[in-house]
């Protein structure tokens, strides 16, 4: 079954959580249609002392740079609220090489669990 990004969306109004999506979430597509998720990479952005607000991170998920070129670093921010932004839909260059390893039954081969894995990326104070 071919991967469908709104899941994102239907997961989030199901849960009851506030969030909101980029406009741009479904431009950026490293992987064509190669993005088949399993299974989530959760991180833990630990943003030092100068960090402010509730998504310090937001700007660099979303265009990280020389990183991941013009993919996004992860499909999920989670501010400090607990409010999250979608801002991918489709592949993104969170997991690093990942793999091998084996999610819900599906191998992940070694160096490619960005097809693999949804990243969700979450704000913290320090």
């Amino acid at each position: 079954m071919s991967w469908n990004p709104k899941t994102l969306v239907k997961a989030a109004e199901k849960a009851g959580v506030k969030f909101a999506v980029d406009e741009t979430w479904l431009d950026v597509d490293p992987y064509g249609s190669g993005f088949q998720p399993v299974g989530v990479v959760w991180h833990h952005t630990a943003s030092g002392v100068l960090s402010t607000g509730n998504m310090p991170s937001l700007q660099w998920c979303r265009f990280p740079g020389q990183y991941a070129g013009e993919a996004r670093a992860c499909h999920i921010v989670v501010g400090r609220d607990g409010f999250l932004q979608i801002i991918a839909g489709k592949g993104a260059y969170h997991a690093g090489a990942g793999g091998p390893m084996k999610v819900n039954g599906t191998y992940i081969p070694k160096d490619i669990g960005n097809r693999y894995l949804i990243g969700i990326e979450i704000e913290a104070n320090s």
